[in-house]
């Protein structure tokens, strides 16, 4: 399905780039939102803090806040994803360079009785910030394995004391999203 304008609803799936198991995301969003709202919905859903730089690229084309890139609030998601299969590069961090796919999933009639933006599915926790990308976070893994050795005490030191990588709490993405969009 194609879609030109702007009554419709996207499922975007989110996965993040080069974690086994994956950490990944359902997001049902408006197609007219723009892609810095886009951005504001992924750092809620992922968990991140919002404290470094991003950028979105599609065809070779990159998109977010600064000079160099075209202004990620003057484009629609729907005109870099059109069709059902579509997806897209959202980069968080350039430092840790964490990569997410953004794929549509879905492109269904817009439903007046939602609000939107709104979380359907995901898995595991999104890696705590400034961990050092993957290879930081596989570390962290295993340091998690073995809270006890002292030689993990530097890393864990990055690391929340409850933080649990396989969790995911879908109604709490949901309340910070609704907070979001009711500006809370």
């Amino acid at each position: 399905m194609k879609v030109h304008d702007l009554h419709y609803i996207y499922q975007l799936r989110i996965e993040l780039r080069g974690i086994q198991p994956p950490v990944w995301r359902r997001l049902v969003v408006r197609n007219s939102a723009n892609l810095g709202e886009i951005h504001a919905y992924l750092q809620i859903a992922m968990g991140w803090q919002d404290c470094h730089l991003h950028q979105f690229v599609c065809a070779d084309v990159a998109y977010g806040k600064s000079e160099e890139l075209k202004n990620e609030k003057d484009y629609r998601i729907s005109q870099l994803l059109k069709s059902e299969g579509d997806s897209l590069l959202y980069e968080y961090d350039f430092g840790d360079g964490w990569q997410h796919e953004v794929k549509l999933e879905r492109i269904s009639p817009f439903n007046t009785k939602q609000e939107f933006p709104l979380c359907v599915g995901g898995k595991r926790a999104a890696p705590p910030e400034d961990i050092g990308g993957v290879p930081g976070y596989e570390m962290c893994l295993q340091a998690l394995a073995n809270r006890d050795d002292p030689e993990n005490e530097d890393i864990l030191k990055f690391v929340a004391e409850d933080f649990d990588p396989d969790y995911f709490d879908m109604d709490d993405v949901n309340d910070n999203l609704r907070r979001h969009r009711k500006g809370i």
